[in-house]
């Protein structure tokens, strides 16, 4: 059987959209289809070049380009080059992903007569580029719609943003939840008892951006050793934030309790030595964090921003802050100190929760069924 080409295009495979490509590049590449990539390599993170090393012969199928964030002359000439890199492949589907992504795809797309997907991953959704740079934006995807053929959408939060400043909702319309792969069951984490008494450990991860609200996290840490509880906040990230952050903790004398780690292999491992993960995003259009803390069985501490609040079950589930603040967070840290047994229900009513709606079999099921139609 001939498999399908398929196309990925992404500005920089770091964060959440990189794991979303590699989980469907890695999960579908012996299922019938043959997968490219075309991104700026430089803005890769440490685990995508952890999957180019580990997937060598892989290498060959990416064509790398100085893809910029901001709108650029250099546009052009990478929207030529990916025409004729897809005039040679000719490819079955090409899926952008993220604003710049989605634009070269669905310009490229149609001209080499392939089926365009499309997904935003919060993009141009959210709106943080200022009233007049998002009223481009908006006009802009509003064009796009219609050289698109499927929008796959990784949360309900991200379908409604799209209704609302693009196009009403249509055939065209997909929603895909992000999964990742539970392999032990709830029973088979290790029990998890926090002793108020002893040092907490509270882990962030992801990238060390503004809209992360890890300032909030080292200010409730502040909260927390002023009120006599000691805490150690471990910070894994990259980011341009990350000089800042570390002066914020400088600025309120805690700079013993708080340290910044590059990214590392073993993400699953320092989550599990966490007690608590806090995830006290501005925006998010779904939320891996937090999902990949519970499946490990880890109390988490969230904002209910953007998908957040479906993978917390609109504040169901865990240890929603309803108030961007850093009492918020630390006053739901307490909660958590003094929990007792009800701990042990509160992680596992999660833990399966997120096992039925967002397990990356259903993920990678669904798009087997997007890609072959």
């Amino acid at each position: 059987m001939v498999k399908k080409k398929v196309i990925q295009i992404v500005r920089a495979p770091e964060g959440g959209i990189r794991k979303h490509i590699l989980s469907i590049v890695e999960g579908l590449q012996g299922e019938n289809f043959e997968f490219y990539l075309i991104t700026n390599e430089q803005g890769g993170d440490v685990k995508y070049f952890n999957f180019i090393e580990s997937n060598s012969s892989y290498q060959t199928r990416i064509l790398n380009l100085p893809i910029v964030d901001q709108p650029n002359f250099s546009d052009l000439s990478n929207l030529f080059k990916i025409y004729k890199y897809l005039k040679e492949i000719k490819p079955d589907v090409v899926h952008g992903h993220g604003a710049k992504g989605g634009l070269y795809a669905r310009l490229v797309g149609k001209l080499v007569s392939a089926k365009v997907i499309y997904t935003a991953h919060g993009g141009s959704l959210h709106s943080m580029f200022g009233i007049a740079k998002s009223k481009v934006y908006t006009l802009v995807e509003k064009a796009l719609y219609y050289l698109t053929d499927t929008l796959v959408f990784e949360s309900k939060y991200s379908m409604t943003q799209y209704v609302g400043k693009v196009h009403k909702q249509s055939q065209k319309f997909c929603l895909n939840y992000n999964g990742i792969e539970f392999k032990e069951k709830f029973h088979q984490l290790k029990p998890r008892v926090i002793d108020p008494k002893k040092t907490i450990i509270i882990g962030s991860f992801g990238l060390l951006r503004p809209l992360k609200g890890h300032k909030l996290l080292i200010q409730a840490a502040k909260l927390l050793i002023s009120a006599g509880i000691e805490v150690k906040v471990k910070i894994f990230g990259e980011g341009e934030e990350k000089n800042s952050l570390l002066a914020l903790a400088q600025n309120l004398n805690i700079q013993d309790s708080i340290s910044s780690n590059s990214y590392i292999d073993n993400v699953d491992e320092e989550i599990e030595r966490c007690d608590i993960v806090v995830h006290p995003s501005y925006i998010e259009s779904f939320g891996y964090v937090p999902l990949e803390a519970i499946r490990k069985g880890v109390p988490v501490i969230a904002s209910l921003n953007g998908g957040l609040a479906e993978v917390l079950n609109n504040g169901r589930l865990q240890y929603p802050i309803y108030e961007m603040n850093a009492r918020a967070i630390a006053e739901q840290v307490k909660i958590i100190l003094n929990e007792g047994e009800k701990l042990d229900v509160v992680r596992k009513e999660a833990f399966e929760y997120c096992y039925r709606n967002f397990n990356e079999e259903s993920f990678l099921k669904n798009f087997i069924e997007i890609y072959s139609k």
